[in-house]
């Protein structure tokens, strides 16, 4: 399966080397980015989608790719403030566990 997101992926980047203004070009390679859990990429095409022509799905689809960027973000922190909290390691910065709790909900 990843194969076929790879020569999707790169279908869409031709298009939008021939046309960089191809709005459907940039929104089709932001899917296979997300398939591919390229958030970042995603987010790229995204935004770049939106300077062709702003719409309401492409906003909201680029607050979903920021939310579960952040959600990573959390989870990533969450993991290393666990270990931090368990080891007792002593260079532990208190300010970062009140910004970023152990249990943020999801």
């Amino acid at each position: 399966m990843a194969g076929k997101f790879q020569q999707a992926w790169t279908q869409f980047t031709t298009a939008i080397d021939q046309d960089p203004r191809c709005q459907a070009a940039y929104e089709g390679r932001a899917i296979v980015n997300l398939q591919m859990s390229n958030l970042f990429g995603a987010l790229q095409d995204v935004n770049a989608s939106i300077k062709v022509k702003q719409s309401a799905e492409l906003h909201t689809n680029r607050g979903v790719i920021n939310l579960v960027r952040a959600s990573l973000l959390r989870s990533c922190l969450n993991v290393r403030l666990r270990f931090v909290i368990l080891a007792g390691v002593s260079n532990y910065v208190p300010g970062l566990y009140i910004l970023w709790p152990v249990d943020l909900p999801v």
